[in-house]
């Protein structure tokens, strides 16, 4: 089953039935756990959490639910993957998907989800709460790749209603392939535009392919537009052999650090100290940092964190910028 090219807003349709349980409406839901095959495509899914609220875009039961180039606008959820039963079933998938403002979790999985043939890139969700939720108690690993989670409160946490301050979690679950964990994430907001609600053209983001279109504009100075940009970046990367480390910084609590040191160091092949490269202080309210101007070789980042014991951190760059995986403190009492 498809459901293709339509526009969902939220509602107001909510009411209260006990104190352990509330009555809701979703967009798409689908009830049965033994069910397969449903794709979502090119939909778009707006909400506003005063006036018209979207709880949830898209609620499935059972397998083979595909999201593929759908955008989530202020959505508080959207998309869950919910409960299957009976023999395995096709895949579940989230592609080329776009999200925005999401305040309570950029995807949901539970137990039902399989990560074994969960499908999961050029996905970008951004000035959200949590990028990822999972079940509590889930122990499923899952893997994604191409992506950019951006402006966050939490990379990953527990969740099977509000989220609260102690359900935030390691994020050792979710193995990261060329994944950014930061950036500047910019929103058409022009309504006479074509891409209203998407990325704007050419900003950064735009070469993953996410939100509604799955082809570009054939209009020609798009594609000249396009293509100097392509041909900046190579000429970046190959010409001038300069390269970026970005990463992310949470204590032991993983509520994002604001404040600390990085200190790089050139290094050899048997991560030994050599000569120190820079000194950074990092002021980020999200734990960001991001050191540039790097040439090929081996480096050694070491991170001062008041009240915290020191992190070192070796690296090897060779023809790509580096996105290293969370980093999580300990305190030192």
């Amino acid at each position: 089953m498809t459901i293709e090219g339509i526009r969902f807003t939220g509602s107001p349709d909510y009411s209260y039935m006990d104190e352990d349980n509330s009555r809701r409406s979703y967009p798409i839901w689908r009830d049965g756990k033994q069910l397969d095959d449903l794709l979502v495509t090119q939909c778009l899914f707006v909400g506003d959490i005063d006036v018209l609220p979207l709880h949830v875009g898209v609620i499935a039961n059972g397998y083979g639910l595909i999201i593929d180039h759908c955008v989530f606008s202020n959505c508080k959820n959207p998309v869950v993957f919910w409960k299957s039963e009976g023999q395995a079933g096709s895949g579940n998938a989230m592609r080329y998907c776009l999200v925005y403002g999401s305040y309570f979790s950029g995807v949901w999985t539970t137990n039902g989800t399989n990560g074994d043939t969960f499908e999961f890139h050029h996905n970008i969700i951004a000035n959200s709460s949590t990028v990822w939720v999972r079940e509590k108690g889930s122990t499923k690993q899952y893997k994604a790749f191409d992506c950019i989670f951006s402006d966050y409160t939490n990379l990953a946490g527990y969740g099977s209603g509000p989220l609260r301050g102690d359900n935030p979690t390691s994020s050792d679950f979710l193995t990261m392939e060329r994944v950014t964990l930061s950036g500047d994430i910019q929103i058409e907001r022009d309504q006479s535009k074509a891409n209203y609600l998407q990325l704007k053209m050419g900003s950064f983001g735009s070469d993953l392919g996410a939100g509604l279109f799955k082809k570009i504009s054939n209009r020609k100075y798009i594609y000249v537009m396009l293509k100097f940009q392509i041909l900046c970046t190579l000429l970046s990367s190959f010409l001038l052999d300069a390269y970026v480390v970005t990463g992310r910084l949470v204590d032991h609590q993983y509520n994002p650090v604001s404040y600390f040191v990085v200190h790089v160091y050139k290094s050899n092949q048997q991560k030994e100290k050599l000569d120190r490269l820079r000194v950074d202080t990092v002021h980020h309210q999200n734990g960001e940092f991001k050191i540039g101007e790097l040439n090929s070789g081996h480096y050694l980042l070491e991170i001062d964190v008041p009240d915290y014991t020191g992190y070192t951190v070796a690296i090897d760059i060779k023809d790509r910028n580096r996105s290293l995986p969370e980093i999580q403190l300990q305190p030192t009492r």
